[in-house]
């Protein structure tokens, strides 16, 4: 009887081992299992009455990867939306004024398991601000015992349908992140830490009709006398999926005393979880 169900168990190896290309494989038969294991020299057959596949581990999801979409501004030294007159050529209309973060590596170190630990990784924020005003920001040019200044110009145009001030950097993250469950990717999470940020670009994009009707676009890129680098306050708290996010800079937007003490801020969600 056991030769008999060793040599029909031998046929169905031959048979499953022609028909799978699976690293390892499990057949059960009469309530017996037969577990393959291909090696890449050799192939190793294992047979008893209670035998599991290997598991393969779970890997960790934290919460940086992914793709972010907010609303961002700028808050004055007093922590308010408002500008004074002089910087009023900045004014933004929020409900067009978005940030997209596309952030397509993170890093876990753990301290305490999967529950608790530092979170980095790389990304790229996308910041848009809508003007409100008709005016295009320039850097006026400074002589030798003044510096250049962050501002605007005015040119020959009739309606203005879009004025756009757009500022793009590269992000590094460092988070302590703390999860109740296992796996980041179920139950309640929360990170709190900082976000360091090169410039990568600026311009202004405007649209607008000649005084003869005609349409016209322009773009001006150059550097508006902005900060380099940006160092930012941020915390992602969420369940599940759901992630929300919101970032304060503690550095201000633009050079020192090379235009407004403006202080850029940002509130949004994840939209999707690499």
């Amino acid at each position: 009887m056991k030769k008999g169900t060793l040599l029909l168990g031998g046929l169905l190896i031959g048979l499953f081992s022609i028909a799978t290309e699976v690293d390892t494989t499990k057949i059960t038969f009469k309530g017996k299992h037969i577990l393959i294991i291909a090696g890449n020299d050799s192939t190793e057959i294992v047979l008893g009455d209670s035998l599991d596949l290997p598991k393969k581990k779970k890997i960790r999801d934290s919460h940086w990867a992914g793709f972010d979409l907010g609303v961002n501004g700028f808050l004055t030294t007093s922590g308010s939306t408002s500008l004074n007159a002089k910087d009023a050529f900045l004014d933004l209309n929020y409900a067009k004024s978005v940030v997209v973060n596309l952030n397509p590596f993170e890093k876990y170190i753990p301290i305490a398991g999967d529950r608790f630990g530092i979170l980095t990784g790389l990304g790229f924020q996308f910041n848009n601000y809508d003007l409100k005003t008709d005016n295009r920001l320039i850097t006026i040019p400074g002589t030798d015992s003044t510096k250049s200044q962050f501002g605007f110009d005015t040119i020959n145009m009739g309606s203005v349908s879009k004025n756009k001030f757009k500022a793009t950097y590269l992000t590094v993250p460092i988070l302590f992140e703390y999860n109740d469950a296992k796996l980041a990717r179920k139950g309640f999470h929360f990170s709190a830490g900082m976000v360091f940020g090169y410039r990568i670009g600026s311009k202004n994009k405007m649209k607008y009709a000649t005084p003869g009707g005609n349409d016209k676009k322009d773009k001006y890129r150059e550097d508006f006398n902005l900060n380099p680098f940006s160092m930012a306050l941020t915390t992602r708290v969420g369940v599940g999926w759901l992630n929300l996010f919101a970032t304060y800079n503690l550095s201000p937007m633009f050079q020192k005393d090379r235009g407004p003490e403006l202080y850029p801020f940002t509130v949004g969600l994840t939209l999707l979880d690499f």
